[in-house]
């Protein structure tokens, strides 16, 4: 399995079309957080607002996606990212989610999601969403340090978010959990305390995003100080790494790793340091990718490829993942020549085989 596929596998894909609330219902900001900076063009502030933004995604849909993809059926839900959701006044809820819900009455979307914190979930704020439709409930819960919650300004504990996880199972909601890595505080145990404790927890899917530090922030002033030491992009594709594979292994989707990029994160010199990568989640993928070959080559040479040079070897692997396992700039194919040194080794595509299926065939001259 690849990065993705379970969740694909699961529930189908989904378009997402984000309709941005920066900060809207949040009880406090936390020292990481300034959404404005991050959210691009999709960032509203008024419920008028929703249903002339979605229709300007519809229209791209319809006339960009449809034309270089006959047949598009993708999934397409509306997601209110951005702020706490079920933060905000009942009634405010509803005026954002009315146009939402009209347009999957009327059949132009399939679904609506939206982002929360755990300490804001309740039996009637679950029966709510549920009465305009929504599916999908993503939950920022980013550690289960305690203690790095506090230093993050996220008051709430792990029993908030076991709770929390316990109502949307039983609303019958799919569950997402947002998780962030090198936050202040944090150390490899933490870390290890946390996947295991989300693992326990089976949601549906995790984003796993390590920690930037933005303009205009708490965190920046730390940063500035001297009070915070940000990850490097090797120490955070690592970890990302780690974790995607301890989900993937339980059976959990991994949705995406690391902040999206959008124009104005260029533009406006945003990101003042910390491990941003436009495809941090490919980084991760092809270094997976990587370790998997590795193992299947090393499991060949102990057995019927053993104390062979000059051999032929292909590895099969999946048509669209091919550029992940090769690798950026052919890197990880040549990691491979350059560790079997000796072997002739090719990555070749093969229809046949399912998302993150290898299969390793030794080509055998025929005798003159």
């Amino acid at each position: 399995m690849m990065i993705g596929d379970i969740g694909e596998e699961k529930y189908g894909r989904a378009k997402i079309i984000p309709v941005f609330l920066p900060n809207q219902g949040c009880p406090n900001r936390c020292i990481f957080c300034n959404q404005k900076e991050v959210v691009g063009t999709s960032l509203i502030h008024t419920s008028r607002e929703v249903y002339p933004l979605i229709q300007a995604y519809l229209n791209t849909i319809r006339t960009s996606w449809q034309k270089k993809w006959p047949g598009f059926s993708e999934r397409i839900e509306v997601a209110f990212y951005g702020g706490n959701f079920t933060g905000l006044p009942a009634e405010v809820q509803r005026e954002f989610l009315r146009p939402a819900a009209r347009l999957v009455s009327e059949g132009q979307i399939d679904g609506l999601r939206i982002s929360t914190r755990p300490d804001y979930i309740s039996e009637a704020g679950l029966e709510l969403l549920a009465s305009f439709g929504v599916k999908t409930v993503e939950v920022g819960v980013q550690s289960m340090d305690e203690e790095v919650l506090k230093r993050a300004g996220r008051l709430y504990s792990g029993h908030q978010v076991t709770r929390a996880v316990e109502l949307l199972r039983g609303g019958g909601f799919i569950i997402g959990l947002h998780l962030m890595v090198g936050l202040p505080g944090e150390s490899p145990a933490s870390r290890s305390e946390t996947i295991d404790k989300v693992i326990k927890l089976s949601p549906h899917f995790v984003r796993i995003h390590p920690t930037l530090v933005l303009k205009g922030t708490e965190l920046e002033r730390m940063y500035r100080e001297g009070n915070y030491r940000p990850m490097s992009l090797d120490e955070a594709t690592e970890v990302c790494k780690e974790f995607s594979l301890r989900l993937m292994r339980s059976r959990i989707g991994v949705a995406r790793i690391g902040l999206q990029s959008v124009p104005q994160m260029q533009e406006s010199e945003s990101v003042i340091a910390g491990p941003f990568h436009p495809a941090l989640g490919e980084l991760v993928a092809s270094s997976i990718a990587y370790e998997r070959m590795e193992e299947l080559l090393s499991r060949q040479q102990s057995g019927r490829l053993e104390g062979g040079n000059n051999r032929q070897i292909m590895i099969l692997v999946p048509e669209r993942e091919l550029s992940m396992f090769i690798g950026h700039k052919r890197q990880n194919l040549n990691r491979l020549r350059q560790k079997y040194c000796g072997w002739q080794i090719f990555i070749q595509p093969d229809r046949s085989l399912k998302p993150g299926e290898l299969r390793c065939v030794e080509i055998v001259s025929a005798p003159v």
